[in-house]
């Protein structure tokens, strides 16, 4: 019988320190033993490098492993060579305004390919698309990683690009729930914060990705005035009743990095955010400190 440490540690996706499993990642691994790994660009040389990376990590986990990776396309795109370039989301949209229904095509034939490149490599899960709306004022994180303000418009993209990468052959990521558009503050360093409830413009391309097949979905660190006071990360509100319950989703959440400004600081944050209702935990540090801290947070949360 497995441990709430051991189970904790399933339910984490961490990032590793350098482009091959040496002996000192093999330690830190065995140290976590996680249930997923999340590719920087730290890790990434040539396609041949991740392609043995990848199945040195397999053969390593003697189970099923997730290895993810952030390929949104434009700035977010980790792979800068041996992955087809993707545009970046907010050219697509503005070039989708002429004609949705081939901008839709383009983006779904696109997206499968580059997720026949990535599965080749050995990637099965991509933490894209972004399904925020470009609304309110520029996020300095969302920064042209959305496809526009029109939510019909961003429904339509995002559904393409779940089919495409479903179609090539990795599980695609819908992000960032409950939708960080019109938000003030970069989770990445601090809470972030958006006036008024969640809206159904901004649900609408989540709810497309689900009806799509989207196996994964990713909370983010926002606290949305007027539904809930919690940040998403650690809502059950968000998460449970509105995700799980309204919005019908059955796949996995994950959460944003754990080790992000915004919740750095919550000694807790892996407790909160599995009582929510996430089943991923995010690290994307390679700090073994770092991992082991959030594991053991998570643990307290499975010994209930």
């Amino acid at each position: 019988m497995s441990t709430s440490r051991e189970r904790a540690g399933q339910m984490m996706w961490v990032g590793i320190p350098g482009p091959t499993l040496d002996a000192a990642t093999r330690r830190q691994l065995e140290s976590i033993r996680p249930g997923g790994v999340v590719l920087f660009e730290r890790n990434i040389e040539t396609r041949e490098q991740v392609r043995e990376l990848c199945a040195n990590l397999r053969k390593w986990s003697k189970s099923s492993i997730r290895i993810a990776v952030d390929q949104e396309g434009g700035r977010v795109s980790r792979f800068g060579c041996g992955v087809t370039p993707l545009p970046e989301a907010a050219a697509l949209g503005a070039d989708a305004g002429a004609d949705l229904a081939r901008a839709i095509a383009r983006v779904r034939r696109d997206t499968a390919i580059v997720a026949r490149e990535l599965c080749a490599l050995g990637v099965d899960v991509n933490l894209a698309p972004v399904a925020d709306l470009a609304i309110g004022p520029e996020n300095p994180a969302l920064s042209g990683r959305c496809f526009g303000a029109d939510p019909e418009l961003v429904a339509g993209l995002v559904r393409a690009c779940v089919e495409g990468f479903r179609q090539g052959g990795v599980a695609p990521t819908l992000k960032h729930f409950p939708g960080l558009g019109g938000a003030h503050d970069d989770p990445h360093l601090e809470l972030a914060r958006r006036e008024g409830p969640v809206g159904e413009e901004a649900l609408r391309p989540f709810r497309a990705g689900i009806a799509a097949g989207c196996p994964y979905v990713m909370t983010t660190h926002l606290v949305v005035a007027g539904t809930d006071e919690t940040p998403a990360t650690f809502s059950p509100r968000l998460v449970k009743d509105l995700l799980r319950g309204e919005l019908g989703f059955r796949g996995r959440v994950i959460t944003d990095a754990l080790e992000m400004g915004a919740v750095a600081g919550e000694r807790d944050a892996a407790e909160r955010a599995l009582r929510a209702g996430h089943d991923v935990l995010c690290v994307g540090s390679a700090d073994i400190d770092v991992q082991q801290r959030i594991r053991e947070s998570a643990a307290r949360a499975l010994r209930v």
